[in-house]
């Protein structure tokens, strides 16, 4: 929960919608980018001073499928696919080429 700021959990985080109509509370692409970057620049030193023997304990709600912190590392690339998939749709809808 500390890992992501609760303002950007709210305009962002499940079950938000985009709002065309409210432009004042929309991000610059690169802003939104120097978030991203930061929220995994900090979840990558985090995970490297992780000692192994704490990978079994068991994490707070929300998470989302594995209730330990491993569980929760091994979900990561999981729902990373779930979103490139997303935005991958999105592109060819667009009728951009994909990235690759």
């Amino acid at each position: 929960m500390d890992l992501v700021p609760g303002w950007f959990r709210k305009q962002f985080g499940r079950g938000t919608a985009a709002a065309p109509d409210n432009l004042s509370t929309h991000l610059e692409p690169a802003e939104l980018l120097a978030i991203m970057q930061r929220i995994h620049e900090t979840a990558c030193r985090e995970v490297a001073q992780l000692p192994i023997t704490q990978f079994s304990e068991p994490t707070d709600m929300p998470y989302a499928v594995y209730p330990q912190k491993i569980g929760a590392l091994m979900f990561c690339p999981i729902h990373e696919s779930l979103h490139s998939g997303q935005i991958g749709l999105i592109r060819r809808l667009l009728g951009k080429n994909p990235i690759r």
